[in-house]
């Protein structure tokens, strides 16, 4: 799915257009460093580390559950690493889970049992922001047009290179070695890129009546483009398409949830098998979902906001089964998180939230029953998964 976050759909999220004195001349600092030395690690600072204690007032982490510490503050340029000595939750596939927060990113080696936490510069933009794990590490870039990051495995942070360091969306690509990004400020196309941040002749416009800026991924490489009452656009390596009419509920590579309603009769939710367009519709529709939700890997379940069922909550988090169409609503103490707060394993075994409050929620999506992961980390905005390699 997409994978920037804070923002909506229907609009260009706000740019930051005015800063402070101090602020222009801190910028202006790391822009001559990126053209100086455009893949040297970022400047930050070193604050001492200090080991926490299960009784440290700012461990995360769930009352009468073994907890394992780590460094409260970011580490500075030198990555840490904790050695838990078990899996977490089990796993022994080698997918990886990444979280980040305001002064670092956490990778989270599942089946090693293994959390490294790498110290980053703060963004200079409040903005929704892309979060995406490449290949060889992961990169955090604002849609506002100021310097982001990426943390290559096992190392400091450092200045995105090429065109990534312009700012703007970026979104998953079809292969691992690629991704869709805003090659060119205030460009009106994403242009697939490899994450050295060079082009290619490869590139995808959105609709007239849409924008790069609120497009999201479709969970298989390509690109999703909203066009108010038209539907849903699918670009990339192909020719732009209409993909659907009506509300894209949720999606992933293999599977979609669309609801059409018909003014003078009622609203249909259907499950369409996006290789043989076969739909199979649900005994109750979805009321007005808020935008894509995310489908399981498994094509099992699907992960969608919904409003809520009565007065008191306005909207509510909801899994959807798409076999028999019953629904299970999440506890309120998750948040209602957008896209990019929200991942499955890729075995479908695992949905993670950030929630509002900054903690990592793993879910059972056939249950509805939340597990914490037994790790103290600092309050998580973000999350990505990378895929095991093959």
């Amino acid at each position: 799915m997409g994978e920037t976050g804070g923002g909506t759909r229907d609009g260009r999220p706000p740019l930051t257009r005015w800063w402070p004195l101090l602020g222009l001349g801190l910028v202006g600092v790391i822009v001559v460093a990126v053209v100086l030395h455009p893949r040297t690690p970022l400047s930050i600072p070193v604050p001492k580390v200090v080991p926490t204690t299960r009784s440290s007032p700012q461990t995360r982490g769930p009352v009468g559950a073994t907890s394992v510490p780590l460094v409260t503050r970011a580490a500075g340029p030198a990555p840490v690493v904790v050695d838990l000595h078990h899996s977490v939750l089990g796993v022994t596939a080698g997918w990886e889970l990444f979280a980040r927060s305001d002064d670092s990113v956490i990778r989270i080696e599942a089946a090693r049992g293994r959390v490294t936490r790498t110290g980053v510069p703060s963004l200079a933009s409040s903005g929704p922001v892309s979060f995406l794990a490449g290949p060889e590490g992961v990169i955090v870039r604002p849609l506002d047009y100021v310097p982001g990051y990426e943390v290559p495995d096992g190392a400091p942070a450092r200045a995105l290179p090429g065109v990534l360091a312009v700012g703007g969306p970026a979104l998953p690509g079809p292969d691992r070695d690629h991704l869709w990004t805003q090659a060119r400020r205030g460009s009106g196309a994403l242009t697939l890129t490899d994450w050295a941040g060079h082009p290619s002749a490869v590139t995808a416009a959105a609709p007239a009546d849409s924008s790069v800026v609120s497009a999201a991924s479709d969970g298989a490489g390509q690109i999703l483009f909203f066009s108010g009452e038209r539907g849903v656009f699918l670009g990339g390596t192909s020719r732009t398409r209409l993909l659907t009419g009506g509300t894209l509920d949720a999606i992933n590579a293999r599977t979609m949830v669309v609801t059409k309603c018909d003014p003078d009769v009622s609203c249909v939710t259907s499950v369409v098998d996006r290789m043989t367009s076969r739909r199979k519709a649900l005994a109750h529709a979805v009321a007005s979902s808020m935008g894509a939700g995310l489908v399981s890997p498994d094509n099992r379940r699907a992960v969608m906001v919904t409003p809520g069922a009565d007065t008191s909550s306005s909207m509510e988090l909801t899994l959807l089964d798409l076999g028999d169409g019953t629904r299970t609503t999440l506890p309120r103490s998750l948040g209602i998180p957008d896209a990019t707060r929200m991942v499955f394993s890729p075995d479908g075994r695992w949905l993670f939230i950030a929630t509002d409050e900054g903690r990592i929620a793993a879910v059972d999506p056939l249950t509805g029953r939340i597990t914490d992961l037994g790790i103290a980390l600092p309050a998580v905005r973000q999350l990505a998964v990378r895929p095991g390699r093959a």
